[in-house]
């Protein structure tokens, strides 16, 4: 188990981490809000490492000044924290202002010992710490600048001032060209008075460089030093600037090169890079130029130490060569650093440009750029300075405003690589939600092998810092690299994270230098061969893993070499993404990863270890190359941790860890597919086939009738008319919503075709692996016909059919077979119904209950039942079919009444053939579904109905038995319709008869559409449904009294999709269902009647009748209640329909 944690926590560092330590770093936290960081230098006064920062708003502790800044001089060592009484074991400032310390007792506006006037705010807010800069040499010399220094009393020019300062920080000179008579200031900001000289500074044994932004009116400037020390007695000092030269010839602004606003002098340094005029005297002096062109530029002053009076003090600016920025306010030249990355003697350029905003073909979008200048390695003549560089390599910053690239610094030979390449960290101060990011990159041999994946990342976020500790902010606003501060041998980097007034010192491990290689007897593998080959492999090959030390380093013992100190791993991967391992180590526990114990005496002689491979004999992959790799890590490998304040810092040389790129091997090992010299198979795959069984049309197109269990069969041959094809396969696309998957025909045996995989449309067949040249393989292919759930756009399947394989295809034109098939599919689609009852009688008594007045579905007249069936008879099925109705609503009157025609009491409903119930579609169904909102009897619904079909009749009889009472006669005149008029029929017997019909066809008749869908309809099966309606009693008795019967008809078509393909004979899939509704009133009798009988019976009659009455009148019968009058037959029937609907459900 700690095997693996140790490998996981390797493999975390291998990606994230080289030998910059962040674990146990050291740290300065100074004075709050004074900028601490701002700028940083790494110095050694003498040969102790200091770690000088610049504050700009600090307070100095000078007397009037309350944010003239300040330079903190801080030895490197734990204690972290500002004191406020300056503990010199946390840091100390240098006071470089003046020679003599005692000064700064004393206010700004008095004389020093140079007799320089001085504003009496002159110091206040000056900013000194602004820039700052170190040779980072032992015994070198050190820049700090204050660009807003105002001289001249009573007038704040911002001239701004440099210190260049010994190697123990005390003042040796003062740099102001902007103060003194030679620059007028006549124009104020328009001439010298805002030069703000120091704005960027840089120093090293030979060269003294600052800018000077604000110089005539922001066009910038730039004023150089060179140290001539080519004479062994004296150095000489040799000034160069552009400061006054403006408009000579080759000035910065002559020809209008640069103009106002510019900010030339925002950054400087110097190198030699192949310009013509460059030696060991002569360089060039390199200066970012922020808003030239409003996107940014590079210019290129040459220093030419030479006396030569066409020269004096100038510095030209080499015939107006620059480098220029892409994007406007990317600030393009923000940052700039000098290094020699490939160590091939000429200096090459990085330029920041943190602002620039970038998005990617894949729409990424990358915040700052640095741009990678590689020099071109050699002389170019004076009109070929466009040749000096390469074109740049560009590196991205990935967060949103990170500024990546605000800074930039060199880091020397950070890995100390035995090329002596050079390398550098770039700054992206607000990457990492505002933390900051350091991005370190390694130098290489030319830009084709320059890696742009950054060797280490740092979050500040994950430093070690002490919990007692604010979050860092702002890490990397200022970086400064390349000095070995620790002293063991490897350069240091200095970390300025301004907005938390933190500087973080970070130091760099000892690396130690393996080599990883490897050894076989043969550079390919035999697909059949080996020797002593594991059961059940099909090969197997010896591979020899080679551990080694790098003979430049094999004198450095930074581990104990007497033991075993590394753990060495070889293990299988995967060639490519979704290619498997394949290859396995025999003696490894879960097959493809091997560790042991290695390095013993690594420092006299190598170690070889043989290991045995193999490969099943299921292996199907032959083509793609086996890939391995072999990798060593440090065994218990211990971790650095931040020391207590106060306590000793970590050694460490105590803590080496390997070269990252060294200490991994991957090798990658091809077979011998036996495919030529080339080993390149070529192969040549030709594909037919053909429907079997089904004939084609005039029009050459396959057609074919089917029904349900049809099925359509396809020949294929594949033939090879090259090398060998390595897994070949034939991929298949079909309609998957018509066709099920397809299978190979079980009566044709192919040991070589099988069926691979099937996803949605496609289907793959695996045909041999290989196929060997001249092979012709033959395969039947079986679909059958499945229930479609998508929505085809025609009767047509379309078949296509490619072969290909792992290798080379010489002619893929013959690969592909196309082909379409159109199916038949027959089906005879059938719409019946029957109306139940198929006859019914309304009263002729007006009900006196108002339409308001109903309450109950009883109330309004005798229940009708519409009963349609859809029937399919095959022999196909059917999909996506509807059956619309239009159903007679109400019919139209004058009377403004709820002439209602059949009331439809519940959503109509579908019965499927499993007997599942489910309900049609009705738009705005609260206007016509049971408007009055009645009470429905459940009892009668067609779900509860469904239920009582098993009830048999006597069951019913037991439940409701009635009497039918008698039927009471109206004898009050017909009312005629005032808006269907009646037409004239015949009855049964031939006599002529007066009918009304209700039909939707009728403009008087209103009606609404019902519509039932079905996703299948299987063959030779049916589905029902049923509409469940009431008389409106009232609507008949005013208006259709006099007319022998009222035929009331909804009716119902059957839809089905055209593009579905189904062949229909649609004579049948209409359907009319008819109610008779008779006024209930008896038939009149036409023979005549003797007059005399009837009147004798009359008067016997009405004396009987006086009899009862007066017997009656005696026995106070007539004080009882009486019974309501009303439609007998109506009541009877009423109760009657009752009985009829159980007994028939």
């Amino acid at each position: 188990m700690r095997l693996i944690l140790l490998l996981f926590l390797t493999i975390l560092r291998k990606v994230y981490l080289f030998n910059i330590d962040i674990s146990s770093p050291t740290y300065k936290v100074g004075p709050p809000n004074s900028h601490f960081g701002f700028s940083v230098a790494e110095h050694f006064n003498g040969n102790n490492p200091i770690l000088l920062i610049g504050a700009p708003k600090a307070n100095s502790s000078q007397p009037e000044t309350i944010s003239a800044g300040a330079i903190y001089s801080c030895p490197l060592n734990s204690y972290f924290r500002y004191k406020s009484n300056i503990n010199n074991k946390w840091c100390s400032q240098a006071y470089v202002e003046y020679q003599n310390k005692e000064r700064y007792k004393l206010p700004p506006r008095t004389k020093d010992d140079r007799s320089i006037t001085i504003d009496s705010k002159g110091s206040d807010y000056q900013l000194l710490g602004a820039s700052l800069s170190s040779s980072g040499k032992v015994n070198g010399r050190a820049i700090a600048c204050a660009p807003l220094k105002r001289y001249h009393e009573g007038v704040s020019y911002t001239d701004g001032s440099c210190y260049l300062l010994g190697t123990d920080l005390t003042l040796t000179s003062i740099i102001h060209n902007c103060n003194g008579g030679r620059l007028s200031k006549q124009e104020r900001h328009n001439s010298y008075g805002a030069c703000m000289q120091g704005f960027s500074s840089s120093i090293d044994e030979e060269v003294i460089l600052t800018g000077a932004i604000g110089a005539k009116a922001w066009t910038g400037g730039v004023h150089a030093t060179f140290v001539d020390r080519s004479d062994d007695v004296f150095a000489i000092n040799i000034d160069r600037t552009t400061l006054g030269f403006e408009e000579r010839e080759n000035g910065i602004r002559e020809n209008k090169l640069f103009e106002k606003g510019d900010y030339v002098g925002y950054s400087v340094k110097h190198g030699r890079f192949g310009f013509w005029y460059e030696d060991k005297k002569n360089f060039t002096i390199v200066s970012g130029s922020t808003r030239h062109n409003q996107s940014g530029s590079v210019v290129f002053f040459p220093f030419m130490s030479i006396q030569d009076q066409s020269y004096e003090e100038m510095l030209p600016t080499n015939d107006g060569f620059m480098l220029k920025g892409r994007q406007i306010g990317s600030g393009f030249g923000y940052s700039i650093e000098v290094l020699d990355l490939n160590n091939d003697g000429f200096d090459d350029l990085i330029v920041g440009a943190p602002f620039e905003f970038h998005i990617d073909e894949k729409g990424n979008e990358y915040h700052g750029a640095v741009y990678v200048y590689f020099s071109n390695g050699k002389f170019q003549s004076r009109d070929q300075n466009e040749l000096v560089f390469r074109k740049p390599i560009i590196l991205r910053g990935k967060e949103k405003y990170s500024q990546y690239g605000i800074s930039i610094t060199k880091l020397g030979n950070l890995d100390r690589d035995e090329y002596g390449y050079q390398d550098f960290a770039v700054g992206a101060p607000f990457d990492d939600n505002g933390a900051g990011v350091i991005y370190v990159y390694f130098g290489s041999k030319d830009k084709k092998t320059f890696n742009i994946k950054p060797a280490q990342i740092i979050q500040a976020s994950k430093l070690g810092i002490s919990p007692k500790q604010n979050p860092l902010k702002s890490c990397g606003f200022s970086l400064s690299g390349g000095s070995d501060i620790d002293n063991n041998g490897y350069p240091d980097l200095l970390v300025g994270c301004v907005l938390s007034d933190t500087v973080v010192a970070l130091r760099s491990k000892p690396i130690i230098n393996i080599i990883t290689d490897h050894f076989m007897i043969n550079s390919s593998l035999n697909i059949d061969g080996g020797v002593s080959c594991p059961r059940g492999s099909k090969t197997c090959f010896e591979f020899t893993t080679i551990l080694s030390m790098n003979p430049s380093y094999s004198k450095e013992k930074l581990v104990d070499y007497t033991k075993d100190v590394f753990i060495c791993q070889l293990e299988t991967l995967p060639y490519q993404l979704g290619i498997d391992k394949r290859a396995k180590i025999y003696g490894s526990k879960d097959g493809y990863s091997l560790t042991w114990e290695c390095g013993k005496n690594l420092n006299k002689q190598s170690q070889r270890k043989i290991h045995k491979l193999f490969i099943s004999k299921d292996n199907t992959d032959w083509l793609n190359p086996l890939k391995l790799k072999f990798s060593v890590y440090i065994k218990d490998q211990p971790k650095t941790t931040l020391p207590d304040e106060g306590e000793p810092l970590i050694n460490l040389n105590n803590y080496p860890i390997l070269n990252k790129y060294n200490s991994t091997h991957e090798v990658v090992i091809s077979f011998n597919k036996r495919c030529g010299d080339d080993d390149k198979c070529e192969s040549d795959l030709e594909l037919s086939a053909t429907f079997l069984d089904i004939s084609q049309d005039k029009k050459g197109t396959y057609v074919t009738r089917v029904g349900e269990k049809d099925s359509i069969n396809i020949k294929f041959v594949v033939k090879n008319k090259g090398e060998r094809a390595y897994e070949s396969r034939m991929y298949l696309q079909y309609n998957h919503d018509e066709l099920d998957v397809p299978q190979l025909d079980s009566t044709k045996k192919l040991s070589s075709v099988n069926l691979e995989s099937y996803e949605n449309n496609v289907t793959v067949f695996s045909l041999g692996n290989p196929i060997e040249p001249g092979k012709v393989i033959t395969f039947h292919v079986i679909f059958k016909l499945v229930k479609s759930e998508g929505q085809r756009t025609s009767n047509i399947l379309n078949f296509k059919a490619n072969v290909n394989s792992t290798s080379i295809e010489k002619n893929d034109k013959d690969n592909v077979w196309e082909e379409e098939l159109e199916i038949i599919k027959e089906a005879e689609l059938e719409l019946s119904g029957v109306s139940s009852p198929q006859m019914n009688y309304f009263g002729t008594t007006i009900d006196s209950l108002s339409d308001a007045e109903l309450k109950y579905e009883e109330d309004i007249g005798p229940m009708v039942k519409h009963q349609y069936t859809v029937t399919n008879r095959g022999p196909f099925y059917v999909r996506d079919l509807s059956v619309e109705f239009d159903w007679p609503f109400r019919i139209d009157h004058e009377d403004d009444e709820n002439n209602y025609a059949l009331y439809l009491l519940e959503m109509p409903t579908i019965i499927e053939a499993d007997k599942s119930i489910r309900h049609c579609l009705v738009e705005d169904a609260y206007d016509y579904i049971n408007p009055q909102k009645l009470i429905i009897d459940p009892s009668l619904t067609v779900e509860n109905s469904i239920k009582q079909k098993g009830r048999s009749k006597r069951e019913v009889e037991q439940g409701k038995m009635f009497n039918i009472p008698d039927i009471k006669i109206s004898t009050k005149g017909f009312l005629g319709s005032k808006g269907i008029q009646p037409i004239e029929a015949t009855d049964s017997n031939g006599s002529p008869i007066m009918i009304v019909d209700v039909d939707c066809k009728n403009s008087y008749v209103m009606c609404f559409k019902v519509k039932c869908h079905f996703n299948y309809i299987e063959s030779e099966s049916s589905a029902q449904i049923e509409f469940r309606a009431r008389l409106w009693n009232r609507t008949f008795i005013d208006h259709y009294t006099n007319v022998e019967y009222v035929q009331i008809s909804s009716s119902g078509r059957i839809i089905v999709k055209p593009e579905q393909g189904v062949v229909d004979d649609q004579s049948n899939n209409f359907f009319t269902i008819s109610t008779h509704a008779y006024p209930d009133r008896p038939k009149l009798q036409t023979q005549e009647l003797p007059i005399l009988p009837i009147i004798l019976a009359i008067i016997v009659g009405l004396m009987i009748l006086g009899l009862i009455i007066l017997i009656c009148w005696k026995c106070g019968f007539f004080k009882r209640k009486r019974a309501g009058d009303g439609p007998l037959l109506h009541k009877a029937e009423l109760q009657y329909e009752r009985e009829m609907w159980h007994e028939m459900h």
